[in-house]
């Protein structure tokens, strides 16, 4: 049982292929070139490596989001169409628990962050102790002095990553006790853990029609912000 995954939230391009035993293939690279323009040919290059067939993929899975607008629907698109041609399930992956997921030796409660620009950002949260791990932010958009203030009530260590991080770290040090900031290994998420999230519902024999695989924004984008504001002011 094999299974193709593809990311593309970021700037950062990636896809991993993995079977039951083992990791049998993964490239990840930032370049030039747009999501359009190299996915396809790392998915060629990757598969002629590992001596494996399309035919032969049991399923597919995509970063679903949030992230890139244009960067998700490259990725989704793509894994669809992989998923009719080929009559596959395609399954869709939150983006931040998959980032969070790479973070799997910490303990405490861990937070991945995607700037969602205007002071926000996408935040995704779990706590992990030695008895497992439990959601304690679902996906969703948040002010960054909100996510300050919640970050000051907990009694747990913070442990923050991802480019929301980065770009809000000044601000997120004023929170009291202050978090603390993850190495930038765990920036963005790659097509590996993508793939391993998804091959455990692969196993399970989850359904999961192509059909129904659409990115998740948790925000509006920018052409709908400009088409709302537009007959905001027709009204008026």
């Amino acid at each position: 049982m094999k299974l193709l995954a593809v990311e593309t939230s970021s700037k950062t391009a990636s896809v991993a292929l993995v079977s039951e035993e083992k990791l049998l293939g993964e490239f990840t690279v930032q370049t030039k070139f747009t999501h359009s323009q190299s996915l396809l040919p790392m998915v060629d290059q990757m598969l002629k490596q590992a001596g494996v067939s399309i035919t032969e993929i049991d399923g597919f899975a995509a970063s679903m989001g949030p992230g890139s607008y244009t960067g998700l629907r490259i990725g989704i698109a793509a894994v669809k169409a992989f998923g009719f041609a080929l009559n596959k399930p395609v399954y869709g992956v939150e983006t931040l628990m998959a980032m969070i997921d790479q973070a799997n030796e910490k303990m405490g409660i861990l937070l991945a962050l995607v700037d969602a620009r205007r002071n926000r950002v996408y935040v995704a949260g779990i706590q992990r102790d030695c008895n497992g791990e439990r959601v304690v932010l679902p996906q969703q958009a948040m002010e960054v002095e909100y996510l300050i203030a919640w970050i000051a009530e907990q009694s747990e260590p913070v442990y923050l990553m991802g480019e929301g991080a980065v770009r809000y770290q000044e601000e997120l040090q004023t929170a009291q006790p202050s978090p603390q900031f993850l190495s930038a290994r765990y920036a963005t998420p790659t097509a590996r853990t993508i793939a391993w999230q998804a091959f455990e519902r692969l196993k399970r024999g989850e359904v999961a029609d192509p059909d129904q695989l659409v990115p998740s924004y948790l925000a509006k984008t920018q052409a709908e912000r400009e088409l709302e504001e537009r007959r905001n002011k027709d009204e008026n």
